[in-house]
C-alpha cells in the first residue's frame, strides 16, 4: 500500500470512527431504556395480577404495592414508586403504576428523566362477584 493511500484510509477513518461510534453509543443507550421501560411493564402486570386475585378487597392493593415492590428488587431497580388503587365498579378495577427515575448512561440520545409503566386488571373478589 502506498504512503498516500495509507495516509486517505487514516483520513477516511478519522471521518467515519466518530459517527459509528455515536451510532453505537446512541443504539446502547436506546437498549438500555428499552430494557428499564419492559421491565416495569413486567412488575406492573405481575403487581397487578397478584392484586387481582387476592380474594379479599381490603387487601387489593397492599398486596399489588408489595408485589410490585418485590418484582422492582428482582429486578434490581432501586428507587421506584409504586401506587396501587382499587377503582369502584361494577366491574372494580386494580390499577397499579410504577415509575422510576432515569439518567442516560451517556447523554448522547435525549430521553425522558422518569420511566413508567401501568397495568389495568379487573378485581376477582369472590365475596363481591358484581
Amino acid at each position: 500500500m502506498s504512503r498516500r493511500r495509507q495516509g486517505a484510509a487514516a483520513i477516511e477513518a478519522a471521518l467515519v470512527l466518530p459517527v459509528l461510534l455515536i451510532l453505537v453509543a446512541g443504539i446502547i443507550e436506546v437498549s438500555w431504556y428499552l430494557h428499564l421501560r419492559f421491565a416495569l411493564v413486567d412488575v406492573a402486570q405481575r403487581a397487578v395480577r397478584s392484586g387481582a386475585v387476592t380474594g379479599d378487597a381490603t387487601l387489593v392493593t397492599t398486596n399489588a404495592e408489595a408485589k410490585a415492590t418485590q418484582m422492582l428488587a428482582a429486578y434490581g431497580i432501586r428507587g421506584g414508586s409504586v401506587s396501587a388503587t382499587l377503582d369502584p365498579g361494577p366491574p372494580e378495577l386494580v390499577r397499579v403504576r410504577v415509575e422510576v427515575g432515569y439518567a442516560a448512561l451517556m447523554g448522547l440520545v435525549p430521553t425522558p428523566t422518569t420511566v413508567s409503566a401501568q397495568a389495568v386488571d379487573e378485581n376477582e373478589d369472590p365475596n363481591n362477584p358484581g
